[in-house]
């Protein structure tokens, strides 16, 4: 899926804290207490946001959000971050 794979190549960008391709293939297979939010640009993804909220928790957690390089100091992790503020206060 190109998404993925665009998920995927923009966590593999960070200096530090990436995934293995096993944690994405587990984090893909039981997705049911993620939520994914994507930032796209000319039809691309160009940065995400990864958050969690088990069920056994009240409190949502942010795994990760990564930014393409050539995005970065636009803005737009912080949109991202006001954006699931908004929607899950």
């Amino acid at each position: 899926d190109k998404f993925k794979s665009q998920i995927i190549f923009l966590d593999q960008s960070l200096e530090e804290q990436r995934w293995s391709n096993k944690v994405w293939k587990e984090t893909w297979e039981d997705f049911a207490h993620f939520i994914l939010q994507i930032y796209i640009l000319d039809g691309d993804i160009v940065a995400f946001g990864l958050w969690t909220l088990p069920p056994s928790e009240e409190v949502m957690h942010l795994l990760k959000i990564a930014v393409l390089p050539a995005k970065r100091s636009a803005g737009i992790a912080g949109k991202l971050f006001e954006n699931m503020l908004q929607q899950f206060p």
